[in-house]
């Protein structure tokens, strides 16, 4: 926790003049989330300064609802999922950092279907993950949704980004499958299958075929990667790995959960495939299904 800027936020590097950035004090308070226990509760929590990480955030939001990444920086639809992410782990979600924010959220549904970074832009897969994933955390039930956006559309942009010969997903209209988009716009399947009822959205054995057959590095570095002709990387491993446990899983709403705690933290999981080696991801949070929650709990403790 030593990236922790004076701010409030956490920056992308240790060191003197790293300004505090949205997307790395999510990715910070995520990781945290990921091995958070009884054992180092308690120096964690000392050492995330709410109140400052609260008056930061405040510093950040505009009148319109939308959120700067950084001080004067860009705004898009990233920045408000990762401020929410904070928000509501963090347990300081209060009128002044939600206001406007469902009303500017809306609005950057585009005429696809999908969200776009801002309004008026093209829909794209992350911030159509990015889109959906915010709202959850402003509204208090499913159905609301449905008053919100239309959903249908969403869900007839979404199925188009899955391409029938490769079986991956792309991130745009007319563009290339990556795999990435196997958790950008994997993650809406689940969510969306959930809020709908719908049985599968996203064909999982095409996805899954495309990820072990064309993302797999088989060599001697492993991991995975964007496609074919690229190289590995931690990023694609990750998002790639998180695309993989999402076709090998279903997932569901606990109500009591929604009830007590929000929708965003409300999803549950199991598996489909018993022999698929990896955790069950949160498609909200992507990363392993309870541990939000838990950390939620873990913060809100005298």
């Amino acid at each position: 926790m030593d990236e922790t800027d004076t701010a409030g936020g956490f920056s992308g590097a240790e060191g003197e003049y790293q300004l505090p950035h949205i997307a790395s004090t999510y990715a910070a308070l995520l990781s945290l989330v990921i091995v958070i226990d009884d054992d180092n509760y308690e120096r964690i929590k000392k050492g995330i300064i709410v109140e400052k990480i609260h008056q930061w955030l405040l510093s950040l939001k505009q009148p319109n609802g939308s959120f700067f990444m950084h001080t004067n920086g860009e705004t898009d639809v990233r920045a408000m999922y990762c401020a929410l992410v904070i928000i509501n782990l963090l347990g300081i979600k209060d009128k002044k950092l939600t206001e406007n924010c469902v009303e500017w959220l809306v609005n950057c549904q585009s005429y696809e279907g999908g969200f776009g970074g801002d309004l008026m832009d093209e829909a794209h897969g992350g911030y159509a993950f990015c889109g959906l994933s915010a709202l959850l955390f402003l509204i208090d039930n499913p159905k609301q949704l449905y008053d919100l956006i239309d959903v249908d559309s969403l869900i007839s942009w979404m199925v188009k980004r899955q391409y029938a010969m490769e079986g991956g997903c792309s991130g745009r209209t007319n563009k290339l499958v990556d795999g990435c988009y196997s958790t950008w716009v994997g993650s809406l399947s689940p969510i969306l299958e959930a809020i709908t009822g719908a049985e599968e959205l996203i064909n999982r054995e095409k996805l899954e075929n495309y990820i072990l057959c064309c993302c797999q590095d088989k060599g001697q570095f492993g991991g995975f990667k964007d496609k074919p002709t690229m190289r590995v990387d931690f990023y694609h491993t990750n998002y790639v790995s998180c695309g993989l446990s999402i076709c090998n899983s279903f997932h569901f709403i606990d109500e009591k959960i929604m009830k007590e705690d929000g929708l965003a933290f409300s999803f549950k999981a199991g598996k489909l495939n018993d022999n698929c080696p990896l955790e069950l991801v949160d498609p909200v949070f992507t990363v392993p299904i309870g541990t939000p929650l838990r950390f939620k709990k873990y913060m809100e403790r005298e």
